[in-house]
């Protein structure tokens, strides 16, 4: 076992090198000037001239050689000091991250055990029950998770709550830990909605391995022995599938981290998706790279959580 961590913690190092080559060039090609921008507010740059362009992109470091802005900002992101904002504001990236990364993953969090607790018993049914109403109905919900866009349900569930229940959450976020009412009125619909998204996708997992595994000769063994159908399917078959579930369920909690931009847009959530975005906006090159290799980091090590579960549920998986 120690052995196998030790040769996927080395290959993080590769992984991540990458993922930092990777965002860095790709910002550097976006369209537009940051240090003009800065200066002209995202306006048309009139009274503005290109000797002020010019200083402000040398204090910034921004008009040293791409390979050396490569290596200054990595060293920063080895020494964990992504360096500041390039906004006026100034702000340190690593305060930026410790205010909103909680709120990211309070969101990320309690979408996946929403969608657990959502998909795993309608699998469980769909598959005992297969072919029969209980089983078309539940099927059509997955369906619909899979098919309406996040943002979509998002906006429709914001307006219905306004025009039928005469209701807006709270525009204001508070910690949990500070207060947990507001909060959890501000967080429970976005949770909610992400969770279902969510839950179609492990719920159809769920069921096709459950179908599968149900099939199987130790199942009608244990059912020969008069086991009661009810422990069959929860200590015999559930057990069982319960790796894929797992591993769905990793990459969707690194999913949402990565991919809650849509989500904290709608509802206002001022966490790592609403701060990415507004740093692309405004051309904020080590923001957006210091995020995304913060995600790359968390979504590695999630993979490598997940790896190692397997052997604690499946005894017979064994890591030389």
């Amino acid at each position: 076992m120690g052995t196998y961590i030790l040769q996927r913690l080395l290959l993080v190092v590769p992984t991540l090198l990458g993922v930092s080559i990777v965002i860095f060039v790709i910002m550097r090609l976006l369209p537009g000037d940051v240090a003009r921008q800065i200066l002209t507010g995202g306006g048309s740059g009139q009274g503005v001239t290109e000797e002020q362009v010019t200083k402000l992109r040398h204090d910034l470091g921004l008009d040293a050689p791409v390979p050396v802005q490569y290596m200054r900002w990595l060293s920063g992101i080895i020494r964990l000091d992504p360096g500041r904002s390039l906004q006026p504001s100034n702000d340190k990236i690593r305060d930026l991250l410790i205010e909103r990364t909680p709120v990211t993953a309070e969101l990320a969090l309690g979408a996946v055990v929403v969608a657990l607790l959502i998909a795993v018993p309608l699998g469980i049914l769909s598959a005992v029950f297969q072919n029969t109403w209980i089983d078309y109905g539940l099927r059509v919900f997955s369906i619909a998770g899979l098919s309406f866009p996040v943002f979509w349900i998002g906006i429709l569930t914001i307006i219905l709550m306004n025009r039928f229940l005469h209701y807006t959450p709270p525009v204001e976020w508070r910690n949990i830990w500070v207060d947990p009412v507001v909060n959890f009125q501000k967080i429970i619909f976005p949770v909610l909605i992400v969770g279902y998204a969510y839950a179609a996708i492990v719920s159809r997992l769920t069921r096709s391995t459950m179908l599968e595994i149900m099939r199987e000769d130790y199942i009608r063994t244990a059912r020969a022995k008069g086991l009661r159908f009810n422990s069959v399917v929860v200590q015999h078959a559930l057990r069982n599938a319960l790796l894929p579930i797992i591993t769905i369920a990793g990459v969707q909690f690194g999913t949402a981290l990565a991919g809650a931009v849509i989500t904290e847009s709608i509802f206002a959530l001022p966490g790592l998706g609403l701060l990415i975005l507004r740093s692309i906006l405004q051309r904020d090159y080590p923001t957006v790279q210091a995020i995304v290799m913060f995600t790359a980091v968390v979504y590695v090590f999630i993979n490598l959580g997940v790896d190692l579960l397997y052997a604690r549920i499946d005894p017979r998986i064994r890591y030389a």
